[in-house]
């Protein structure tokens, strides 16, 4: 009865999705383009050439510093889980909630560049890292598991937040060049 209800609750959910899809893309010709990504979050021309590469330059640089600083911080939570917990068994914990934070932040980190841009967004990011680490760093100072673990989420907020970076870059090339600037 309860496998019954979750494939009835999914066709709901799916016939609902596809409902409000069809309202918001009606159906083209074969020939005609569909067009699926939001307009707006994309730029309306392509920056000169000396700026293209000042930006390219910052958001390398900036996106360089951020993955180096998330390696040195991410390696030691599960030494930090063991230390707390003075078990094996959780040394995954801390690892796995900064997952499920870079992917519960996706979606709602990409409507938020789409309505404010891309900088704020991207600023927004390395600030929620910073919050999340310096939490970490005060609960190992106060020996606090669960404020350790709620640090790794606020950073793993920041850490999907931050991985957009990439994603700016296309924005900022011409598209045939989008691709290598994903990279």
């Amino acid at each position: 009865a309860i496998g019954r209800m979750f494939c009835y609750h999914r066709t709901f959910i799916l016939t609902r999705a596809l409902a409000q899809h069809r309202a918001i893309c009606p159906r083209t010709t074969r020939n005609e383009p569909r067009v699926i990504a939001d307009v707006r979050a994309v730029p309306q021309s392509i920056p000169p050439q000396g700026v293209q590469r000042r930006l390219m330059a910052t958001l390398f640089s900036a996106q360089s510093v951020y993955n180096a600083a998330q390696i040195i911080a991410f390696t030691p939570l599960p030494l930090a889980a063991v230390f707390f917990t003075g078990s094996e068994v959780y040394a995954g914990l801390p690892s796995t909630i900064t997952l499920v934070g870079r992917a519960l932040v996706a979606y709602p980190i990409g409507w938020f560049m789409g309505k404010v841009g891309r900088r704020l967004g991207i600023s927004f990011g390395f600030s929620l890292s910073v919050a999340g680490t310096l939490l970490c760093a005060y609960a190992l100072l106060a020996g606090s598991f669960a404020l350790f673990c709620l640090g790794a989420l606020i950073n793993g907020f920041g850490r999907g937040a931050g991985e957009q970076a990439r994603y700016a870059a296309a924005d900022i090339v011409p598209p045939d060049r989008e691709a290598r600037a994903i990279g």
